[in-house]
């Protein structure tokens, strides 16, 4: 469990910062700055913080990474899907920097916890 609270901020401009906690040795803080939002349907932001990880430049969002989160309706649930997009202009190389990060591991891994949550939550409820 993270020892900082979640910062949030839910509105266009607005950001969100927390702590993530992968194990016992390695902790970060990440977040983003909201581009955009569609209640019910979309969530889309600029993924990474100020001294965090990614570093994020509020003056330079379109420098980050761009994270966008749609929710769609399927035989009666909901059906997330989360689409990551590195900044345009990067080269081959630096693409493959990120992909190397894990990048695409650990929004797996955080989808499949999130998932586990509401399933269990919904199962209990």
């Amino acid at each position: 469990m993270p020892s900082e609270p979640i910062e949030l901020d839910f509105r266009i401009g607005g950001a969100w910062r927390q702590q993530m906690v992968i194990d016992e040795n390695t902790a970060y803080v990440t977040g983003g700055v909201y581009r955009e939002i569609v209640r019910e349907e979309k969530i889309v932001f600029a993924w990474g913080a100020t001294g965090g990880w990614p570093e994020l430049d509020p003056e330079r969002l379109d420098d980050s990474p761009l994270v966008t989160v749609t929710l769609d309706e399927v035989s009666g649930r909901t059906e997330m899907k989360v689409h990551v997009e590195l900044p345009a202009g990067l080269s081959e190389a630096a693409v493959q920097e990120w992909w190397s990060l894990g990048i695409r591991d650990g929004w797996r891994d955080t989808v499949d916890r999130l998932a586990a949550a509401l399933t269990t939550t919904s199962t209990t409820v």
